[in-house]
């Protein structure tokens, strides 16, 4: 009785089909008005701001047809376990937790962590056949955006050069998830999956979409410097001697591989570690 009343209580968010004039709006309008309202979390996201950068119609394209924003009431859950994830999640404004359970997820105990505001979540579910392994609960009013698989794949398959650098993208984050496991790395979540931070991705990318990557990374971002250096920065991306990328800044930032060696004896002393 509680929990009714305080949710009667609360003013839930606007949602567009809550207002009418919007529907009179032509077609270019919505979709423009699309994307000034999610454009900008799809940008926190590296690959996710390829998509904007590189083709303002893919972006509203994205926006319109593969994105919707949602509200969460108190103890509303997001999704639960050994459901199939659809859709990857993006957590505007509010207070959720994440709960993983013995019985569902493998985990020793029982193991309760926030969710990170202003973060993608649930990637996987872009990626992969991915099957929720723990609980999205909202402790307070949440705002929450979220990214469909079944709009995003027809969307990037009409757009080539995008489209191939996404499947490339695609491939490598699931060989990820499937890697994924101790005692070499922990488990993959619905919150994270290990070694899949975009710098680590655009590094193990193939060569042709590590180039594509740096050419629309040295085409996108506000540069601010000689033109003879960022000519010579273009020659060493095409030549694939470097590899490129921007922040949610629009800041380029250079993409360097390390692999870190551990040499150890038969009897487990390490003779040299780089």
């Amino acid at each position: 009785q509680q929990q009714a009343k305080e949710r009667m209580e609360m003013r839930p968010h606007l949602h567009e089909d809550d207002v009418t004039a919007l529907q009179l709006l032509s077609a270019d309008l919505r979709r423009t008005l699309r994307y000034e309202q999610f454009s900008g979390h799809l940008s926190v996201h590296g690959l996710f701001r390829l998509w904007v950068d590189a083709d303002l119609n893919l972006a509203k394209e994205l926006c319109m047809e593969a994105m919707e924003s949602s509200s969460l009431r108190p103890s509303d859950n997001l999704f639960v376990p050994q459901t199939f994830a659809s859709k990857a999640h993006f957590l505007v404004a509010g207070d959720a937790v994440y709960t993983q359970e013995r019985d569902t997820s493998p985990v020793v105990a029982a193991v309760t962590c926030p969710v990170p505001t202003c973060r993608w979540l649930c990637e996987a579910a872009l990626w992969s056949h991915w099957i929720h392994v723990g609980t999205v609960t909202a402790h307070t009013q949440c705002q929450v955006v979220s990214l469909s698989s079944e709009g995003v794949v027809p969307i990037l398959a009409r757009h080539l050069l995008v489209g191939s650098i996404s499947a490339d993208y695609g491939r490598k984050f699931h060989q990820r998830i499937t890697a994924a496991r101790p005692p070499l790395s922990p488990w993959p979540t619905d919150l994270q999956v290990p070694s899949t931070d975009y710098c680590e991705m655009v590094a193990a990318l193939e060569k042709d979409s590590q180039v594509e990557v740096g050419v629309m990374a040295l085409a996108g971002a506000r540069l601010a410097g000689r033109r003879d250096g960022l000519a010579a920065l273009h020659r060493q991306v095409s030549d694939g001697k470097c590899t490129l990328m921007t922040n949610p800044e629009g800041q380029l930032q250079r993409v360097v591989a390390v692999v870190p060696v551990r040499m150890e004896n038969a009897r487990g002393k390490f003779l040299a570690e780089l």
